[in-house]
């Protein structure tokens, strides 16, 4: 199931509110569960947030991509002031702005996240669901079953 796609955001006031949309949209298209969709879409906000300080671009690039179960996105027109945040694992204790606190964040809920040359790619598995889910969905369904009856309806 490869499938890519591109997209241009504007950096612009409502570029959260548009890049959510996509998301959202890819995620339909291309069948991927849900569940993965508030750490991407927290992901891409946090980014955002990084850029208008370091923004000589006022549009920033997108290639999204499915492999092998893993959804990526690369991102182009990132200024390099921004890029070499990310070089860096940062570490809880460490944190002293809100820009370290983004990239922290995005570091952490992506499962990679690469500096490429000019561009930024930020991976996550979409494989396996988390333990706790479908611990939270064997319950609900042992649940539902307990509360089914049988309805028979004769003709």
């Amino acid at each position: 199931m490869d499938k890519i796609d591109n997209y241009r955001l504007n950096i612009e006031e409502n570029a959260i509110s548009n890049v959510e949309a996509y998301i959202e949209n890819l995620f339909h298209q291309w069948t991927v569960n849900e569940i993965y969709l508030g750490n991407i879409i927290t992901a891409f906000s946090n980014l955002i947030y990084l850029l208008p300080e370091h923004s000589g671009n006022k549009s920033l690039g997108i290639t999204a991509q499915i492999k092998n179960e893993i959804i990526s996105f690369e991102f182009t027109g990132i200024a390099r002031q921004v890029l070499t945040l990310f070089l860096k694992e940062h570490i809880l204790q460490n944190i002293h702005n809100a820009h370290i606190q983004s990239v922290f964040l995005i570091q952490k809920i992506a499962d990679e996240a690469i500096v490429q040359k000019d561009n930024l790619i930020l991976r996550f598995k979409i494989s396996a669901l988390p333990d706790s889910y479908l611990i939270k969905r064997r319950q609900l369904l042992k649940n539902a079953s307990k509360n089914t009856t049988e309805n028979i309806i004769y003709d």
